[in-house]
This record gives structure tokens, sequence and C-alpha cells, in this order.
């Protein structure tokens, strides 16, 4: 298991959220696991990251921005 963040945040609407998950490089080693895991949840993104890569850290970090873009704040919390 990787290590796990809740990104809370007011979302976009459900389209436009899904595009910000879509447009994040999700590398996949020989083994077949990925960088992280994302998902859209009620009250902002779940975020695992699975091995501490440059492509988690680019990742969260453009999450956290695309949060920001439809929030005042975020709040980032380990579950």
């Amino acid at each position: 298991m990787g290590i796990e963040y809740n990104i809370r945040c007011k979302l976009p609407e459900k389209s436009k959220a899904e595009e910000i998950l879509s447009s994040l490089h999700n590398p996949t080693d020989e083994n077949g696991w990925t960088a992280f895991n994302v998902s859209v949840e009620a009250e902002g993104y779940y975020f695992c990251d699975n091995g501490k890569s440059d492509a988690s850290d680019r990742a969260l970090r453009q999450l956290i921005d695309a949060a920001l873009l439809y929030s005042d704040s975020v709040t980032i919390d380990e579950p």
C-alpha cells in the first residue's frame, strides 16, 4: 500500500473533474503497477502514491493546482 491523501476541495462538474484525472500521466512498471491511483470522491479527490516516483510527485502537484482553480482553499490529509 502506498501513501494516501484526501484532497478536500470544491469540485468542478463531474466531466471536468474526470478530465483532470485523465490528463495526469500515470506510467506502469514492468509488473503492471501504476505510479499512483486517483479518483473523484464526494468531498474532492483521493490520491494514493504507490511508490514515490517523479511521476506521482508531478501528478499530485498538478492535481492540487487543478483543485485550487475551483476552490478558495484545499485541505490535504491522510485517511
